[in-house]
């Protein structure tokens, strides 16, 4: 039995809406990773995708069809986005090597570039990585002039080692001077006093003396160190089905920038996203030095009612209902949290270091449940605003929408558009004599919440109507004659109002029932996306050679 299925995003519409070395200093090579390989099922897999592609995309295109280039360009700046760790040799000579059979390599699912070029980049990144621990225990200077670019993205690639150098040195010298500044600045706030001076036109820091300066900088290496150290650790337990997504969604978003391949780890954050659920034992957990810590308990959540369990305790331990624990310690933080996880209404066990009592260790058992997001879910408020006319206040609701969530499978109830009537039932019982509907940060959801949700504020109509990949067009439409909301209604946007806020914007505006009020322009994405499982049956004949 195949352990997973693989998933992704796929556009099938197009939406109309109504509206080196250290200063010559020779180093030790690191020791050499073992290089990461794609599977046989990794293979079927990108073959599968090639395919699906070609006969749902809308456009219609064949993966052969990609511009090469482009294609190994886009995927190089996924990886090494600020274009520090590859040399211009490095881009010229993948280029050379792969533009001529790329097309070949994608039709048959081949992912041999991808991971040549990932295990390159690992190579590369743990020896600059070696390199920066060591400069960072060295003297910095800030007395010369020098610029520095933060943002590399548009830069050109570095033209040879020394040019690296170069430019790595100018990073740490950046990110060091940064530290110290953040520290003066809030030493300057810790030490601040009133003034009576009215012709003082500007605060200026006075510098700290020799010794605070020297602090300063110790703590701004120690702080600079740890960030790079979390990153060598990052790129140590980059695994073999990451290299895959990156690859692979650097291949769909060739077709448009929202198709996207998703793995089981990606493809459970999607729903979660979508939902506003996902079974677990309600726990916010992080990693402190390679210590599995929780940081919060979710309200309502198993963690939070089994009462054993405590934020900043250490997770040391995780075991299957009566099976045998695994140590997590030093564990990668998502394989933690797949071990966690589970189906509902089974038993995980945690052996855990209380915060309160460190020199303790103790078993906790938790049976799992569906855990309910809360602070995603639709909001409201009840705010006093001047009458246009009088000196009398006139109480305005606002709804908060953080996005068009749907009910979790087996849930008939928690639905955006269901929170939402629900909201605006209660703004009237309190008498309010407006509705402001926030949108500003939702960045969309199930386009069925958006015509349900639309359909909350007119009678009956067209909401949106949608292009498919055969060139029909379906209208969708709001056929319910219920109105929640007759009064004044105002919808307010920005440019991050995206596809299904951008709809109900749209259908509100064309249907003269609500006031638009936002930035000019919102983001402007006019398609529409199906999840597509990849054929099981086809997938469980390559199980074998995983």
């Amino acid at each position: 039995m195949i352990k997973f299925f693989k998933h992704f995003s796929l556009l099938t519409g197009a939406v109309i809406v109504f509206a080196g070395s250290v200063h010559g200093q020779e180093e030790k090579p690191v020791e050499r990773m073992k290089e990461l390989e794609p599977t046989k099922l990794m293979q079927g897999e990108a073959r599968w995708l090639a395919q699906a592609l070609q006969r749902a995309h809308y456009s219609k295109v064949s993966v052969e069809k990609v511009d090469p280039k482009e294609f190994l360009e886009t995927y190089m700046k996924r990886l090494d986005r600020q274009r520090l760790y590859f040399l211009q040799a490095d881009h010229d000579r993948y280029l050379k090597t792969f533009l001529p059979t790329i097309p070949t390599y994608l039709k048959q699912g081949n992912l041999f570039p991808g991971f040549r070029i990932y295990n390159d980049y690992r190579e590369k990144s743990l020896l600059r990585l070696k390199w920066v621990m060591k400069r960072l225990q060295g003297e910095f200077s800030f007395d010369d002039d020098a610029i520095f670019i933060a943002d590399r993205e548009k830069l050109p690639w570095p033209k040879n080692d020394k040019d690296a150098d170069e430019i790595w040195e100018k990073r740490l010298a950046y990110e060091m001077l940064a530290e110290i500044l953040n520290q003066i600045e809030l030493g300057e706030d810790d030490n601040a006093t009133e003034t009576e001076d009215d012709n003082a036109t500007e605060d200026v820091p006075s510098l700290p003396d020799k010794e605070t300066m020297v602090d300063y900088m110790n703590e701004a290496r120690k702080r600079v160190t740890k960030r790079y150290e979390r990153w060598d650790k990052n790129v140590r337990e980059f695994e073999a089905s990451d290299i895959q997504e990156l690859y692979l969604t650097a291949l769909t978003q060739m077709f448009d920038p929202h198709t996207t391949f998703l793995n089981i780890k990606e493809r459970d954050k999607f729903n979660q996203s979508m939902h506003n659920t996902f079974v677990g034992i309600g726990a916010v957990l992080t990693d402190e030095d390679g210590f599995c810590t929780i940081k919060e308990l979710l309200p309502g959540g198993p963690a939070e009612a089994c009462r054993e369990l405590e934020p900043e305790d250490v997770i040391l331990k995780v075991a299957q209902g009566d099976g045998e624990f695994v140590d997590v310690v030093d564990m990668k933080l998502s394989k933690i949290v797949e071990l966690i996880k589970g189906p509902k209404d089974t038993v995980v066990r945690l052996f855990i270091k209380p915060a309160k009592n460190p020199t303790d260790r103790k078993p906790v058992s938790i049976t799992r449940d569906r855990i309910k997001l809360t602070a995603n879910l639709a909001s409201a408020t009840i705010h006093d605003v001047p009458a246009p006319e009088g000196d009398r206040t006139l109480p305005v609701g606002v709804i908060e929408l953080p996005s068009f969530y749907g009910a979790a499978p087996g849930e008939a109830k928690a639905k955006a558009s269901d929170d939402v009537e629900e909201l605006v039932a209660k703004l009237k019982e309190l008498g309010v004599e407006g509705i402001v509907l926030d949108l500003r940060r939702n960045g969309g959801g199930f386009l069925s919440e958006a015509v349900s949700l639309a359909g909350l504020f007119i009678s009956r109509g067209p909401v949106v109507q949608v292009k498919n990949t055969d060139g029909k067009i379906r209208k969708k439409f709001d056929f319910n004659p219920k109105i929640v909301w007759e009064g004044p209604l105002v919808l307010l946007v920005s440019r991050y109002s995206a596809s299904a806020s951008e709809i109900v914007a749209g259908a509100l505006q064309n249907h003269k029932r609500a006031l638009i009020v936002g930035d000019k322009a919102t983001h402007g994405k006019g398609t529409v996306q199906s999840m597509i499982e990849m054929n099981a049956p086809y997938l469980h004949a390559l199980k074998s050679d995983k």
